[in-house]
């Protein structure tokens, strides 16, 4: 007997034609579910045919649900689609389970389509930033090297810059939050600076030296401010909520967490 007769051959193609030709939207559903315990990677196209072209939402969404749940990458494009699909008609549940299913996916194919989107003049804003949000989420090195290439881009579209940062402090990662203190350092745009600091205000770190680091940083922007012979009120005030919200982080209250600041600089720089 070859491979292509045996039973479990036989099962698959059953399944396959039941998923795509059943009028029963349950046996459809029935069928994906399983091709995917049964078949492994080969179930991919099927599903992905699901996906496309399967005339009930609840088979649709199970199907980008099983295919982040097999991680091909082969899915990448179809769950672009079906998730862009998803935004114009608002369709929650279908957003969901794509944008859940490309940050499983992960790896380079995704990546790359993900940032191919974010970067096509063409494609509608709302999915843009649909796409940079599972970009942050997977948030690996490559993710956020690409970032920083977009923040640093010139041709690069404005409106979304902002975001990119916000995400970046988002994230969480160590090198993305070097970068950001490093371009709040450089720059002197003040629009810039107010988003980075509200950005970094909001940084998950609870490691005690890392948050420290941070306000110690926001602190000598406060100082600075504070010295100017014209005062802007509104980035005083911007830097001093995001220094109060990173003491939160590690329990302490403004005055506790500027003394500690403080108190470092003492250690680090003994008077003479």
């Amino acid at each position: 007997m070859s491979e292509d007769d045996s039973p479990i051959q036989e099962d698959f193609k059953l399944l396959v034609k039941q998923l795509k030709n059943s009028s029963d939207w349950n046996e459809r559903f029935s069928a994906a579910n399983k091709l995917f315990r049964s078949a492994g990677d080969k179930a991919v196209d099927p599903l992905i045919y699901a996906l496309q072209n399967d005339p009930q939402k609840e088979v649709q969404r199970y199907a980008a649900d099983l295919l982040g749940r097999l991680a091909d990458p082969r899915a990448s494009w179809a769950l672009i689609a079906a998730l862009r699909r998803g935004l114009k008609e608002e369709d929650f549940t279908m957003i969901y389970h794509t944008s859940e299913a490309l940050i499983k996916i992960d790896g380079n194919d995704a990546i790359a389509i993900l940032s191919q989107t974010i970067e096509d003049e063409q494609e509608f804003l709302e999915m843009k930033l649909k796409a940079l949000e599972i970009l942050s989420k997977i948030g690996d090195a490559k993710v956020v090297e690409k970032m920083i290439d977009w923040v640093h881009d010139p041709e690069f579209d404005n409106s979304l810059r902002k975001r990119v940062i916000e995400e970046l402090a988002y994230m969480g990662h160590l090198a993305s939050i070097q970068f950001l203190l490093d371009l709040l350092e450089e720059r002197r745009d003040k629009n810039l600076q107010k988003v980075i600091v509200r950005a970094l205000g909001k940084t998950p770190f609870k490691n005690k030296a890392i948050v420290l680091k941070i306000g110690d940083i926001l602190l000598q922007k406060l100082e600075q401010e504070q010295s100017q012979p014209k005062r802007d009120v509104a980035f005083l005030n911007l830097l001093a909520e995001s220094i109060n919200t990173l003491g939160e982080n590690i329990g302490y209250n403004y005055r506790e967490f500027m003394q500690e600041i403080i108190d470092i600089r003492k250690k680090q720089h003994p008077a003479k």
